[in-house]
């Protein structure tokens, strides 16, 4: 008809609105735990753009396919329109840390594609990459390679939230890889108001005592056991306790606030139907170490239960 028609840049591309999680997190070199992990926004991205679900639908609906966001026009795939729509309905209010790993690990929810933003997104993608940590200078012993190994290993696995099983063979220096990272916490100072909780065998703990004397003399420890056994006012960076005590002295156990809970001999709770494992199961603890010299479990349910 003779007329010129100017389209303008964003007009050019047809976008696809998605959906992101966006995470609040501490920084990334603090300790946290998926626990923690419980504010979040959700957010509507168009391109480089984002917008509450609640403006999103507002949109929508004043459009069919064109919207107006910062003062600029976009077209929007009205099937994906529709589509995002029907899964904000279907939002939940809040996920359990199993929900949220998965949907950070696998960029879905409720059957639909998300982002992650914040610092979180980095936090994850460090799971992959294995760096060195430095062993404090107060360690009395020259760890081994395989033993710094662990050491940075463990530590890395408590800074991004994961549980660690550590099943060296029997006298390859478990216990020194545990203070070790013990004693970096200490040097953190993440131990000044939450503590670390040992459950080992009653045969080992003053094992464990001599040890921590001798290649962690920085750290304080006392032995919660016997007839007159209680939590005392001073207190310590490590408290070691066996699996009878747990079991009979649980619910002190429980209203303590524990940072880091290490099980030695961790076959000791291989069932998870005894007694014994669910009171050591339900001490509440940010994070968790279990010791083992069995590489090889009988049975899955095992593995699974430790």
């Amino acid at each position: 008809m003779g007329l010129e028609i100017i389209l303008p840049k964003s007009l050019q591309k047809i976008f696809r609105p998605k959906l992101r999680l966006d995470i609040k997190t501490q920084n990334e070199d603090t300790y946290i735990s998926f626990k923690d992990l419980t504010n979040f926004n959700w957010k509507v991205a168009i391109g480089n753009t984002t917008c509450t679900p609640e403006e999103f639908k507002q949109l929508a609906e004043k459009s069919k396919g064109l919207v107006r966001i910062a003062n600029e026009f976009v077209m929007l795939d009205e099937r994906e329109v529709k589509s995002l729509i029907k899964q904000i309905d279907k939002l939940p209010e809040k996920l359990n840390k199993f929900e949220m790993m998965k949907g950070i690990l696998s960029g879905e929810i409720l059957e639909g594609d998300i982002e992650v933003e914040g610092n979180f997104d980095e936090i994850i993608s460090n799971i992959t990459r294995f760096r060195e940590v430095n062993v404090p200078q107060n360690v009395n012993a020259d760890l081994r390679d395989y033993q710094k190994t662990g050491y940075s290993w463990l530590v890395q696995n408590i800074k991004t939230g994961f549980g660690s099983i550590l099943a060296d063979d029997m006298g390859l220096g478990k216990t020194l890889q545990v203070l070790t990272t013990i004693q970096c916490l200490k040097q953190e100072g993440v131990l000044e108001k939450e503590k670390v909780l040992v459950v080992a065998p009653t045969s080992l703990l003053t094992n464990w005592q001599k040890e921590i004397n001798r290649f962690t003399p920085d750290l304080t420890s006392y032995i919660f056991h016997g007839t007159a056994r209680r939590f005392t006012k001073k207190k310590y960076d490590i408290y070691l306790t066996s699996y009878g005590v747990i079991r009979s002295d649980i619910e002190k156990f429980k209203r303590q606030k524990w940072f880091l809970c290490v099980v030695d001999e961790a076959q000791n709770i291989k069932n998870p139907n005894t007694k014994q494992t669910k009171a050591v199961k339900s001490i509440k603890a940010k994070h968790k170490i279990a010791m083992s010299g069995t590489q090889v479990e009988n049975r899955l349910s095992e593995y699974w239960s430790i």
